[in-house]
């Protein structure tokens, strides 16, 4: 009996030990585990704090997106304007030029001498051809005044 109860007693140490042995280690899985949750709560805290972050940009970048087609809308407007300025520079250039052209035609004809814009029969010729007698004297003390002598003796002078 004694060694009965002495095996007993050893059987008894040995799962008080085992006991222990498996408290300690459940400490540590406990202890190991409270770590564990910690840095999942970390970790999901910096995911949130990430999403935040994502969104702050998101929302950014979309901001600056509408800002970049307001910009390009303007500058397309611009651009459009220019070339329609750029077309009318041109054609006011072209009507400018044609009349300049117009205007030296113009000029041209005008820088011609009087007696050439009015054609005036030569009247010595005439009366020397047909040999008659108009009363016109063309000499040169009458120059740019004309006498027309007639019946009712009429008197032009320029």
């Amino acid at each position: 009996m004694i060694s009965e109860i002495d095996l007993l007693r050893t059987l008894l140490h040995n799962e008080k030990e085992e006991k222990d042995l498996f408290k300690e280690r459940l400490k540590a899985q406990e202890a190991e585990n409270k770590s564990r949750e910690t840095t999942i709560k970390e970790l999901r805290e910096e995911i949130r704090l990430r999403d935040e972050r994502v969104k702050q940009l998101t929302a950014k970048m979309e901001s600056m997106q509408n800002q970049v087609k307001s910009f390009k809308k303007t500058l397309d407007e611009n651009i459009e304007q220019l070339s329609k300025v750029k077309d009318l520079t041109s054609t006011i250039k072209r009507e400018k030029d044609e009349l300049l052209f117009e205007r030296d035609c113009l000029k041209a004809r005008a820088a011609v001498a009087f007696e050439d814009l009015t054609p005036r029969p030569n009247y010595q010729k005439i009366m020397e051809e047909k040999k008659i007698e108009l009363g016109i004297r063309t000499d040169a003390l009458w120059r740019g005044k004309f006498r027309v002598l007639s019946t009712l003796s009429i008197n032009i002078y320029y």
